[in-house]
């Protein structure tokens, strides 16, 4: 997700979480940025049956140490 999101300058930092709902996954994510994303362009490069929900708010990279993960909500996996 970093080298998708990061790759836009206007991204300063985002959230994600991975949620399994009724046969389906969607990719939450929480994103600061100066402007919008092109949603068409971010979906283009993740798996076309993947739901994508986006939140525009203050999301600092910095607040979790360590390497980035995705987290999978309750349920979601297995």
């Amino acid at each position: 997700m970093d080298e998708i999101l990061f790759a836009d300058p206007a991204v300063f930092g985002f959230d994600a979480s991975l949620n399994y709902e009724y046969g389906k996954y969607t990719l939450q994510l929480i994103i600061e940025a100066k402007g919008r994303l092109d949603l068409a362009s971010l979906a283009a490069c993740l798996p076309q049956e993947l739901n994508i929900e986006i939140k525009y708010d203050h999301a600092d990279p910095f607040s979790h140490r360590g390497k980035r993960q995705i987290h999978y909500l309750p349920g979601t996996i297995g």
